[in-house]
């Protein structure tokens, strides 16, 4: 008889003891995953791109190395090095070496990326058929710019306009065509971590660029039970430089297609709907 009395007073307990637990875990929410693929689960292009990276190429008989940074926000930092050898009328085969300082922005609107920049430059000349070394040379380059999505190259026109000392001052417009870092093909993915208690939607969420830049963000959302769907609101952390203005809102259907999406992210408006 003891032996039932303790067993029927230890299932007892623990049929207690899951209560407890169900009742007591955090909002009593249910925990769900969702994984978002850029090219796969959109019904739109929703490029993201970083064109941050090292450049290395031959242009206008020049060789140019350039480094730049892109951030959070869409701004680019850089700076760069040239050595060319030009063929200037009047003054023959010149030798040009400067290094320059490179600033300007991402923005993305309408599906087209639009990229400008600025950079200033100063280095010395050589013009070897008239004996002369070390001429002080000084100029500036403005970039307008979009991206190719097909292509995945960086494609638009260049306003030079330089000063040699003893020679005088020239302006050109150049068109250029040059390809992305290789690691770079606008496409991402998001893996979303998410909580609900039938109403209301807490949570995070990963978004991971072509080349490996994270995004991390705070989710927070609504069930509509009528519609069968839900919202679910997206903000970059603010302690986060690579997350900080980022932004998305996402609504999927009660079995996680995505039905709408928009949202800004390194300064670059996408949007599915």
């Amino acid at each position: 008889m003891g032996h039932k009395i303790l067993g029927r007073v230890f299932k007892q307990g623990m049929m207690v003891l899951v209560m407890m637990l169900i009742f007591l875990s955090p909002m009593n929410l249910c925990a769900d995953q969702l994984f978002i693929n850029s090219e796969n689960d959109l019904p739109c292009n929703t490029s993201i791109w970083d064109i941050t990276g090292n450049y290395d190429d031959e242009m206008l008989e020049c060789d140019l190395t350039m480094n730049l940074v892109q951030d959070g926000k869409g701004k680019i930092t850089g700076y760069g090095c040239a050595d060319c050898e030009i063929n200037i009328y009047g003054f023959g085969w010149i030798e040009i070496d400067f290094c320059y300082d490179v600033k300007g922005s991402v923005k993305q609107k309408k599906g087209i990326a639009a990229i400008k920049m600025n950079m200033k430059f100063a280095g010395t000349v050589d013009v070897p058929s008239e004996g002369l070394n070390n001429l002080k040379f000084k100029g500036t380059e403005k970039l307008t710019a979009v991206i190719n999505s097909f292509a995945q190259t960086i494609e638009g026109m260049m306003k030079v306009s330089a000063c040699i000392q003893k020679a005088g001052c020239a302006k050109e417009v150049v068109v250029f065509n040059e390809y992305l870092p290789y690691d770079m093909d606008g496409s991402w993915f998001i893996n979303i971590n998410a909580n609900d208690d039938g109403k209301k939607i807490i949570g995070d969420g990963v978004l991971t660029l072509a080349n490996g830049r994270q995004v991390y963000m705070t989710a927070k959302g609504k069930i509509n039970t009528k519609k069968e769907e839900a919202k679910v609101t997206f903000n970059g952390l603010k302690t986060n430089a690579d997350s900080k203005g980022s932004s998305l809102s996402i609504t999927v259907d009660d079995e996680d297609n995505v039905l709408t999406f928009k949202g800004k992210l390194l300064n670059q408006k996408i949007q599915c709907k």
